[in-house]
């Protein structure tokens, strides 16, 4: 079954700098990331990239994400800064939990999740 990743990307894929200006200008991968990004996308797992960053700034984030051959599927944007929700429904015959969460430290990346 292929699993679906919802991924932050200040703080948890580039380094988180403070405000949306200089996110903006200034992109530093984390140490891992794009190693564990590859592993899930190999998997055929859908990589689902959020941020608050503002539509306005869609092609500036975009090319960041191409400039560091960054996998994903879909890049939502324009979300707020509190806490994000996943809600999903529990399927009868599936045994295993069809939501998890995970909270990673700021600029600390993700490559010791194990998904």
């Amino acid at each position: 079954m292929t699993k679906t990743i919802f991924l932050d990307l200040d703080g948890t894929i580039f380094r988180h700098r403070g405000n949306l200006t200089s996110q903006a200008y200034l992109a530093d991968i984390l140490p891992g990331t794009i190693e564990k990004l590859n592993e899930w996308y190999a998997k055929e797992y859908k990589i689902i990239i959020t941020t608050g960053r503002p539509e306005g700034l869609r092609s500036i984030t975009e090319q960041q994400l191409k400039d560091f051959s960054i996998p994903y599927d879909y890049l939502l944007m324009g979300l707020g800064r509190a806490p994000r929700v996943l809600i999903n429904d529990s399927k009868p015959n599936y045994h295993e939990p069809t939501a998890l969460a995970f909270i990673v430290p700021r600029n600390e990346g993700i490559s010791n999740l194990d998904i």
